[in-house]
């Protein structure tokens, strides 16, 4: 009888113990990854996958607006009026465009990221 006892505690605390939430550990570096063990080292998260992408929140523009003092860079994907990824820039809720254009010497449209290094119109360019 004693080691039916003996036994069932010890199969309820090893359920216990392995029913419990892990607690998130970070490697040395305060850096952490997802689909690779080793995250780049200028990076606080490397997330890598050939074939899933990262999901950021989603809320109405009711709800965006019911954030309480939102972190400069804060980023949200906005599900009603206009549709898209917002960021707070430290004072206002701004749309994340797709390119960055820019208007160069003499009103020149440069198209891209890197405007103005191979995609130019007219004359001018950005140096």
């Amino acid at each position: 009888m004693k080691k039916q006892i003996l036994s069932i505690i010890a199969i309820c605390t090893l359920a216990l113990a392995t029913n419990t939430k892990a607690q998130n550990t970070f490697p040395a570096s305060g850096s952490a990854s997802i689909g690779t063990s080793i995250p780049h080292s200028t990076a606080a998260l490397d997330i890598s996958s050939t074939s899933k992408g990262v999901l950021f929140p989603r809320m109405t523009l009711a709800q965006r607006n019911a954030i309480v003092s939102p972190a400069q860079g804060l980023v949200i994907y906005q599900t009603d009026n206009t549709k898209g990824m917002y960021q707070y820039d430290g004072s206002a809720w701004k749309a994340v465009t797709a390119t960055n254009n820019v208007r160069g010497l003499n009103n020149n449209l440069f198209i891209g990221q890197n405007a103005g290094v191979s995609n130019t119109t007219g004359t001018g360019n950005i140096a």
